[in-house]
């Protein structure tokens, strides 16, 4: 409620809570990658967006986090290496913005 002499206004707003991104997509350019390897990860969400990005390994443990941010047109690219002393089979990139939330997944062999 906004008050001045006798005008007074009402408004109802928020500060600093933030939506999610939106709908999240996101891959990696190949299916399969060595040990070592950088992976690429290509996607879209909602513009100028904030991105947590998290490389998993095919134990569920989380290896690296990165946050990052979509440009003007949602579009997003970033990229893990994979550890050279990591394990093979099924790794994850997993994107989150608040409630949104997207995985991809690539083999990773020796």
């Amino acid at each position: 409620i906004a008050l001045k002499g006798n005008l007074q206004d009402t408004t109802k707003f928020s500060v600093g809570l933030v939506t999610g991104s939106g709908h999240i997509t996101l891959s990696s350019t190949k299916d399969v990658y060595a040990l070592g390897e950088r992976v690429l990860i290509i996607g879209k969400t909602g513009t100028n967006s904030i991105l947590t990005l998290s490389l998993i390994d095919p134990q569920d443990n989380t290896i690296r986090t990165q946050e990052i941010f979509s440009d003007s047109n949602g579009q997003f690219v970033n990229t893990f290496r994979i550890p050279i002393d990591g394990e093979s089979g099924i790794w994850k990139i997993e994107a989150t913005s608040r409630l949104d939330h997207n995985t991809t997944e690539f083999n990773v062999i020796s």
